[in-house]
């Protein structure tokens, strides 16, 4: 395989460096700048400024991924799910249990969705993963799981004010981590063909990380699980029966 080939074929991986620099780069500049509101922090004067900074350092490239993929969507995992519908209204009742209506717990309940959970599924499992695992799917989740583990240790890093070798060493230390938890919203992106059931299980369990949503988390990959073999042994039946029918109709056709 020729070096064209191999930048083709692992292109979403270097997209995802490239991501990754691009977020060290602005959160560092918006750090050193004061720019950066933690979210207890958040009020009606400074919530303006969050969501550009929050936009420009998470969202965009999701959003120019999707802009990309607009004509298939479905290759990202964008298609409607009825699934993703109930874990929305379970989000909302999140929400409504939490009580806090005030512009930092609206603004909380936004940015777990919008600014963590949809970006972070859509660029590594929609994008990465699915793309690369047409090629091999073993390596698939090893990249996107550990692209997705790198990500988490740039911001703590950036605030502690960490250097080279220890933000290198904070990076080697999110592989594991950024893996396994991979692995586990592939499974969740798999069994339900759709990206929003991820999405929306990564934002239930970061922004409500209580006995809710781990129960919500667990329930809905019981069920995926079992619907999944139900499909399975229900097409295995249908094979079956196609398969009798067809010797049936060659057998009275020599006849």
């Amino acid at each position: 395989m020729g070096i064209r080939e191999n930048v083709k074929r692992y292109k979403p991986a270097l997209i995802g460096i490239i991501y990754m620099i691009y977020f060290y780069i602005f959160v560092t500049i918006t750090y050193k700048n004061n720019w950066l509101i933690s979210l207890k922090d958040i009020t009606l004067s400074n919530v303006g400024k969050i969501v550009i900074v929050d936009f420009f350092s998470m969202l965009i490239f999701a959003l120019a991924i999707i802009i990309v993929y607009r004509n298939k969507l479905f290759e990202l995992g964008i298609k409607k799910s009825k699934l993703s519908i109930i874990l929305l209204a379970i989000y909302i009742l999140a929400f409504i249990l939490n009580r806090d209506y005030t512009v930092r717990g609206i603004y909380k309940a936004f940015f777990y969705l919008f600014i963590v959970a949809l970006p972070e599924e859509v660029i590594h499992r929609g994008y990465i993963y699915n793309s690369l695992k047409k090629h091999n799917k073993i390596s698939a989740i090893i990249i996107s799981g550990a692209l997705f583990g790198i990500m988490h240790s740039i911001l703590p890093s950036i605030i502690s004010e960490s250097g080279l070798l220890i933000l290198l060493k904070n990076m080697l230390n999110e592989l594991g981590g950024g893996i396994l938890s991979g692995v586990i919203f592939i499974l969740y992106l798999e069994k339900s063909g759709s990206i929003f059931v991820p999405i929306l299980i990564h934002a239930l369990l970061d922004y409500n990380y209580s006995i809710l949503g781990l129960v919500v988390a667990i329930a809905v990959l019981v069920y995926l699980f079992i619907t999944d073999k139900r499909n399975k042994e229900e097409s295995k039946e249908t094979n079956k029966h196609l398969f009798k029918e067809k010797n049936l109709f060659e057998d009275n056709s020599q006849n």
